[in-house]
């Protein structure tokens, strides 16, 4: 047997043993997520794991059904399955808690939301503008991903004035060392956004939710001094809505009562359940928003139609349509920074929905 073989047959088990277990340490320590944010390349190189099929779980082992032979199969796995996955479990079991949080290179925060859409103009950042500003309104820290190359969340959080974006985030930087404060002075100290670049767009290509690898959960930083996440995710249900949802502990999908924005909302839930690598699946769920919801006979039949098309997943909030919203959308502004009643009551809505997204 060549000794490149001896080193698989050693080597394989015991980094799939030690990734679980550095995901078990995480979270013996209240630290939220666990392996989900690591990658595997990390402790096992790819010549080591020629020939396999990566499998998901974090209860399974990584080596699957050869692609090349049964002959290869035997001869890089020195255990059997059962032995390995046993061992495995053992190793999460046994973790030990004393463990330095500062070691930690990837850190999210106590709640992050993807926002998205799959269709344009229905209000996915509105919403979270609205969602920003209750939140700070209420004290919290909120940071702010602009993940779309758009920009309009960034327009409106830095009157243009950018200098490092999120597009250095797929390169070699840290999420949290990209983020600035944004201008509302409504807001000052409390809100800080990752700004978006048109430059995005190179990256954004269309891929396979099922089989696609996350890079962003390895670029986070430290960001728990922040109590919320929102990541604005572009229309387009592609790489950057994928870096999005894997992120998340929610996915939003803001949909309007109309035909056609059903429809993009029913493509958009697809594509977020798809979404498996790089978050653990049960951990992260998937609800609609109805926005713009105007008591209209066609609002009311759209509703009732969303609420056939997402059974269990459409949110109890909804919001309406309001002109205090739109102009707080003209101004690029959260609607908490709008006076009056009128406004007031406008924004009451984004505070019921943070509380239903994070309770």
């Amino acid at each position: 047997m060549s000794s490149s073989s001896e080193s698989r047959r050693s080597s394989v088990p015991e980094t799939v043993k030690n990734w679980f277990k550095k995901g078990a340490d995480a979270d013996a320590v209240g630290l939220e997520p666990g392996w989900e944010y690591l990658d595997l390349a990390e402790w096992v190189t790819e010549d080591q794991l020629d020939g396999f099929e990566p499998i998901d779980g974090p209860t399974e082992i990584i080596v699957n059904l050869p692609k090349k032979s049964m002959d290869l199969q035997a001869e890089a796995t020195p255990e059997s399955l059962s032995d390995i996955v046993a061992d495995v479990i053992t190793d999460i079991e046994n973790a030990q808690t004393e463990f330095d949080i500062n070691e930690r290179v990837n850190k999210r925060g106590k709640h992050v939301i993807a926002v998205l859409s799959g269709k344009g103009g229905v209000g996915k950042t509105t919403t979270l503008l609205g969602l920003a500003g209750a939140a700070a309104a209420q004290g919290k820290r909120v940071l702010l991903v602009d993940l779309d190359p758009q920009g309009s969340l960034t327009l409106a959080a830095l009157d243009g004035a950018v200098t490092r974006t999120a597009r250095e985030a797929f390169d070699d930087a840290n999420l949290a060392d990209l983020a600035v404060p944004t201008v509302w002075r409504d807001f000052s100290g409390t809100i800080e956004i990752v700004p978006a670049t048109r430059h995005l767009g190179q990256i954004d290509v269309p891929l396979s939710p099922l089989h696609a690898y996350s890079t962003l959960v390895n670029r986070l930083g430290d960001l728990t001094a922040y109590d919320l996440m929102l990541i604005d995710a572009p229309a387009t249900l592609a790489t950057l809505a994928f870096e999005a949802i894997s992120l998340a502990h929610k996915a939003v999908i803001v949909t309007e009562p109309t035909r056609f924005a059903v429809t993009s909302a029913i493509d958009a839930a697809d594509f977020a359940r798809l979404a498996r690598r790089g978050k653990r699946t049960w951990n992260r769920s998937v609800h609609i928003l109805l926005n713009k919801f105007d008591g209209s006979e066609e609002s009311t039949y759209r509703s009732r139609e969303v609420q056939s098309n997402f059974p269990g997943e459409v949110l109890k909030t909804s919001i309406s349509a309001s002109t205090e919203i739109d102009y707080a959308n003209s101004a690029g502004v959260p609607v908490q920074a709008i006076p009056g009643v009128r406004a007031d009551l406008a924004a009451r809505q984004f505070e019921v929905l943070l509380s239903e997204l994070t309770r």
